[in-house]
């Protein structure tokens, strides 16, 4: 599990960094590469009407294999403990946004928004 500390300071200095996103939240990202992956944690503010939004302020981690020419590269999202696809994530943030997400899927997507401390 992600354990996300943040200091008052520190959250100002997010703050001046983050972008306002089109649909008015605030965010930022940190990108690094490691053991053949890229990896994005993304911090941002609630977003109305999305999964995490009962979190307030949040990270969603992900991750996409960095492919050698010889497979497809693919995108994967931290839920709880595990990875899941990004086809599936992607597949799950639809239904949400046609409001024919399960009680299932949105549980999915609520445990790949760690709430941040």
């Amino acid at each position: 599990m992600i354990d996300v500390i943040i200091g008052y300071d520190d959250r100002n200095k997010i703050a001046h960094a983050a972008r306002v996103r089109q649909r008015g939240y605030l965010q930022v990202k940190f990108v690094w590469s490691e053991s053949g992956f890229k990896y994005e944690a993304r911090a941002h503010t609630a977003i109305p009407n999305s999964p995490g939004a009962a979190n307030g302020n949040v990270w969603v981690a992900s991750r996409k294999i960095i492919s050698d020419g010889t497979f497809q590269p693919y995108q994967e999202f931290l839920v709880g403990n595990n990875w899941i696809r990004g086809n599936i994530w992607f597949d799950l943030i639809e239904k949400q946004k046609a409001g024919t997400i399960t009680e299932i899927d949105r549980k999915i997507l609520i445990k790949g928004h760690f709430k941040l401390k």
